[in-house]
């Protein structure tokens, strides 16, 4: 019987997963996909097409379609106005940013006496390099 070497070639694949700048690129993949489906299905169920969404947040329906495809990252104010006029619950934003709120708390505003003027549920984010506050 022959005696065969065997060379293996390098697994392009497995050299790709290991590289640090597609693990960060495929991480924030994930994030954009998680929030075009979420915006996609949240619009969808409210009846909005793409075009009226656009119109209340004042942006483009190019724009609210570049979004639901995941093509581009938005920044703090667009993704403020999508989540405003959508109505997005805390976990809503828990499973697009893959992070978990603490429990909330009640904040209760008193005026003179003990009648209660207002409360405002808050949220405590978690998991992220800082903490952040989410009023609801």
């Amino acid at each position: 019987m022959k005696n065969i070497n065997k060379i293996t070639a390098p697994d392009p694949i497995s050299e790709v997963r290991d590289n640090k700048d597609f693990q960060q690129y495929s991480r924030d993949a994930a994030i954009r996909i998680r929030l075009a489906v979420e915006i996609h299905s949240t619009r969808e169920a409210q009846g909005l097409s793409q075009q009226e969404l656009a119109k209340e947040i004042h942006t483009t329906q190019r724009v609210i379609s570049n979004i639901e495809n995941g093509d581009i990252n938005i920044g703090l104010d667009l993704l403020n106005r999508l989540v405003t006029q959508l109505n997005f619950s805390a976990d809503q934003l828990s499973t697009v940013f893959g992070i978990t709120f603490d429990s909330p708390y009640t904040t209760k505003t008193q005026s003179s006496g003990s009648s209660v003027v207002g409360t405002t549920s808050r949220y405590v984010l978690t998991g992220t390099p800082f903490d952040y506050s989410l009023n609801v």
